[in-house]
Formats: C-alpha cells, structure tokens, sequence
C-alpha cells in the first residue's frame, strides 16, 4: 500500500485561481468527472484536464480528491464555503492592487 503524505489546508492568502479554476474546484468538490468539468464548462476534455492539474498544482496536492482537505472544507456545505474563499481571495487580490498602485 503506498503512502501518501498528509495534506494541510491552504491559507486564503495563496489562493490565487482564475474564475475557471474555482469552477474546476466547485466541481472537483462533487466528485464530477473529468468529461462532465468539460462539458459543464463547455471546454474540450484536454483543457479540463490542465485546469484540474492547474488547481491540484497550486495547492500541493497529488489527488483531485484531497481538494476538500487541502481547502480545509470539512463538511457537506462545499458550494458555501467555496463562494466564501472565492470572495475573500478577491478582496485580497483587490487590496493588493490597490496598495501596488499607491505604493
């Protein structure tokens, strides 16, 4: 039996997707396959594959299925708590740019 290393869950302040790559998570966290991402998407089956890898690279995971853990979502109400981060991801990609420009 391999053994996988543990996953830890990110911080808000590393995540940084596209507006895709939240639609692949949103995805990824009701077990929808890889040919249902694409066609939800409206994307072909090889570009759904290389957002998934995208997502799974950024946050340090080797399994679609440890997106739960990785974003420390620990309950049934995933669709909630992604909206969430997505909106704080935003406001601190917006405070960012704000600074960057005045600084």
């Amino acid at each position: 039996m391999t053994h996988r290393p543990p996953v830890t869950a990110i911080s808000i302040e590393d995540l940084r997707f596209t507006d895709r790559e939240w639609a692949v998570i949103e995805a990824l966290l009701e077990d929808t396959g890889t040919t249902k991402i694409a066609s939800r998407l409206g994307i072909s089956v090889h570009t759904a594959r290389r957002h998934i890898e995208r997502v799974m690279m950024k946050l340090r995971i080797s399994s679609r299925h440890d997106v739960r853990q990785a974003l420390g979502i620990r309950c049934d109400c995933a669709r909630i708590q992604v909206d969430a981060m997505r909106k704080q991801a935003a406001l601190l990609k917006d405070k960012e740019s704000d600074y960057s420009i005045t600084a």
